[in-house]
């Protein structure tokens, strides 16, 4: 059978950004937004997906999964404080500050609901009566809204070693965690990019390590998922025959980094993987 459902609200989406030009070579930054994002459309699905059930008394609460069409959009209050130091030409060293107050973040919850379904008997139990129903109750996993907020810290810093040469590098910090205390999917405590280069008017080489610590993915099979931190090596060539032609190779998992991911603990593995090394060749043709 077919499930309709209506929703419709009403938002204001104010933003305002100052610039101050502290000197002339150091510049600060201050913003304030509030932004919205809608759910995906799978999650705002009404269908249910339920186990068997097989006590014919009713009374065991059943398990499956749903969607939820009276999902909020995720709403965000966003703060962000930045100052940046230009101390020489392409040449500048920046921090940051940024504070993000969810309303209604989109996460794992469960839903208790009393619903009807076929009645299949467990290994052992004498079989059902055919077509035979049970209404009972269920907790089905399913996706709500809770408040969370995510508050960190960033540098970046950037510095010409020559005329050709250079180095980058930037750190990101983040705390996200939902009312309940628990960190947000996707969320990452620890980010970090250290990077090299190379450039003149025909040849162009990079090179650039970046390291992500450990990342919340979500519920699966009733523990937590997570993947261990790991770093990733990335380069790229690049060469500029005239103004139509120009070729490039880019190399990435260069280091041919093991992706390990674990359950509720470190010490409860799920998965291993590796990926290999990837390489590109891209050529680029203007007419």
């Amino acid at each position: 059978y077919q499930t309709f459902r209506d929703r419709t609200y009403t938002d204001a989406l104010p933003s305002a950004s100052i610039r101050i030009d502290v000197t002339k070579d150091v510049v600060a930054r201050l913003a304030l937004s509030r932004t919205l994002t809608r759910p995906d459309y799978t999650a705002l699905s009404a269908a249910q997906l339920l186990g068997n059930y097989s006590d014919p008394t009713g009374k065991s609460v059943g398990t499956g999964t749903t969607g939820n069409p009276e999902l909020d959009p995720i709403r965000s209050t966003n703060f962000d404080a930045n100052i940046e130091w230009y101390f020489a030409p392409r040449a500048f060293v920046s921090m940051g500050a940024f504070h993000m107050q969810l309303g209604s973040y989109i996460t794992e919850g469960v839903k208790r609901a009393t619903l009807t379904t076929d009645l299949v008997p467990a290994n052992g139990q004498p079989g059902a009566p055919t077509n035979a129903l049970i209404t009972a109750p269920f907790d089905l996993q399913t996706q709500i809204n809770k408040k969370a907020s995510v508050t960190g810290l960033e540098f970046a810093f950037e510095m010409p070693v020559s005329s050709n040469f250079g180095v980058n590098a930037n750190y990101t910090y983040a705390d996200a965690h939902d009312a309940s205390g628990h960190v947000l999917r996707g969320a990452v405590k620890h980010t970090v990019n250290l990077g090299g280069y190379f450039e003149n008017d025909q040849f162009s080489a990079r090179v650039n390590y970046g390291y992500n610590s450990d990342n919340y993915l979500g519920r699966d099979r009733g523990s937590d998922y997570n993947q261990r931190g790991v770093g990733v090596l990335s380069a790229s060539l690049g060469y500029k025959f005239n103004e139509m032609f120009a070729v490039s190779l880019d190399g990435q998992n260069l280091n041919d980094p093991t992706l390990k991911y674990y359950g509720d603990l470190k010490s409860t593995p799920r998965a291993i993987y590796k990926n290999g090394r990837q390489y590109y060749l891209t050529a680029r043709v203007k007419f």
